[in-house]
């Protein structure tokens, strides 16, 4: 997945990218509904941009892979084993439903401590400067 957009922010170790919106995003809904957005995203130690540079963010598709099986497949696959898990022991659908939303809750949690400690998934995003010119 590639992205251009413009530095808005910089700090000694995150810069702030303000995306561009395009055309195909209004097919998709998974960007807050095509609208720009604020991206903070880990810099490395020798790069060194200024606000208003343009930029391209890649993010390789393994990566991508990597966050949606962590974000959606391990919860689901945490919730119904959490719900199995009690049906074995209480027998009761209510009670089986109700462990497997505290496991899913659990879960959640633990994920988001997770990320947070990663600071996001930063380490998983290029940023490279481009040339303004060349931007379509």
């Amino acid at each position: 997945m590639k992205e251009v957009g413009k530095i808005i922010e910089v700090t000694d170790k995150f810069v702030v990218v303000e995306t561009d919106v395009h055309e195909k995003c209004s097919k998709c809904c998974s960007c807050q509904a095509s609208r720009g957005r604020q991206v903070s995203i880990r810099k490395k130690r020798d790069e060194f941009f200024s606000i208003g540079d343009k930029v391209e963010i890649v993010v390789e598709t393994k990566s991508m892979m990597r966050v949606y099986l962590l974000l959606y497949a391990v919860p689901l696959v945490i919730f119904i084993s959490g719900v199995l898990a009690a049906h074995v022991i209480t027998r009761s659908p209510i009670m089986s439903f109700a462990a497997g939303i505290a496991v899913l809750i659990l879960c959640y949690a633990v994920l988001s401590i997770h990320i947070k400690n990663r600071h996001g998934f930063s380490d998983e995003i290029s940023v490279k400067k481009i040339n303004p010119k060349t931007v379509s």
